[in-house]
């Protein structure tokens, strides 16, 4: 198996490559350590392929829509309720198995759940014997809820412009000029995420000033990403348009 290391200092993960990989999930949710349940959250569709149930019980598999139409509140707080109902806890694994819409979907879901463990244990004292007590637990985790929130609120807001805006101007231009349709909704949906990010982290901290200036500054480079990137989607478009049967845009 090849893996890719992602280094974001605390955030570092890897990414396995391999052929029918699949089939190697149990080991490696196996040396993740001690869990009580498994939880899938995933499309029926991608279940008709894949029959995932070897990971976890059929009931432990929660299903979403099929589009971008599933990314609502609505459909998250019925999954938050339904991992509820099934005994989902700070020591389960959740599981995201599918493209985009569900992994978002999921990393939405997890973060709830996340941030409520987080608020709850500040809401208690600890015990006479554990090795963290108040103090400690506070100042460690006394943030957490700026960086969960600020995470959520700008992926919820930035994603539905995203979305809007792309197939705005898709249907506008009847599936041409794909560099409009991906720089204008990277910018306009950018601009939210950043927005929102940088106030939700620093309002109460910062200045004024230094709160625009961070903005600004992350804008701008995320603009610059996505002009650089246009040229890699088409290339990858051409290629898929040489392999596999793409159909227009209706």
């Amino acid at each position: 198996m090849n893996s890719l290391d992602i280094s974001l200092d605390k955030n570092s993960y890897q990414i396995f490559i391999k052929q029918n990989i699949f089939k190697s999930i149990t080991d490696y949710i196996t040396d993740l350590g001690d869990y009580n349940k498994v939880f899938i959250i995933t499309q029926k569709s991608i279940t008709d392929i894949y029959h995932p149930h070897f990971l976890c019980s059929e009931s432990n598999i929660l299903f979403i829509e099929e589009n971008e139409s599933g990314k609502t509140f609505n459909q998250a707080s019925n999954i938050i309720d339904e991992l509820i109902e099934k005994g989902c806890n700070k020591d389960s694994i959740i599981i995201g198995l599918g493209g985009g819409v569900v992994t978002d979907f999921t990393g939405f879901v997890a973060s709830i759940f996340v941030l409520s463990f987080l608020w709850l244990g500040a809401q208690f004292n600890s015990i006479p014997n554990s090795i963290v007590d108040d103090f400690t637990y506070n100042t460690v985790f006394q943030n957490a809820w700026r960086l969960i929130t600020a995470s959520m609120v700008a992926y919820l807001f930035a994603q539905f412009i995203d979305v809007r805006v792309f197939h705005f101007w898709k249907k506008l231009t009847n599936g041409k000029h794909l560099w409009l349709r991906n720089n204008g909704s990277t910018i306009a949906s950018q601009l939210i995420d950043t927005t929102l990010v940088i106030f939700i982290l620093f309002v109460g901290v910062w200045d004024t000033n230094q709160i625009l200036s961070a903005i600004i500054d992350g804008w701008i480079f995320k603009m610059l990403m996505a002009l650089l990137d246009t040229p890699i989607i088409y290339a990858i478009i051409y290629f898929l348009k040489r392999k596999i049967d793409i159909a227009p845009y209706q």
